[in-house]
């Protein structure tokens, strides 16, 4: 069994990933290459991460969200929406940097 988000602190099961797709989406997703549904199924589970309220490793520059204002990223850049709109959106907290 495959896990995924080893490098954030948090193991996410093959299946955690999967229950992100519809059934054409998990079709879609078995014709792909290996090393391209290595780099989605790394992508889902670093959002997943980031729901969970876990900065990413790595992520440690602090970039402008026009939205959200400070954030943990992995560049220092400012930008009309970032990784953690989603959610700010929602409603839920996420952690922001000490300025």
């Amino acid at each position: 069994m495959q896990h995924y988000g080893a490098d954030n602190g948090l193991l996410l099961e093959e299946s955690t990933i999967l229950s992100e797709l519809d059934t054409e989406g998990i079709s879609n997703l078995q014709e792909l290459s290996t090393e391209a549904r290595q780099s989605w199924a790394e992508a889902v589970a670093l959002r997943l991460v980031r729901h969970r309220g876990i900065v990413p490793t790595g992520w440690t520059k602090t970039a402008h969200c026009y939205l959200c204002g400070s954030g943990y990223s992995y560049h220092d850049l400012n930008m009309l929406s970032c990784e953690w709109c989603d959610m700010r959106s929602a409603g839920k907290r996420f952690p922001v940097p000490d300025e």
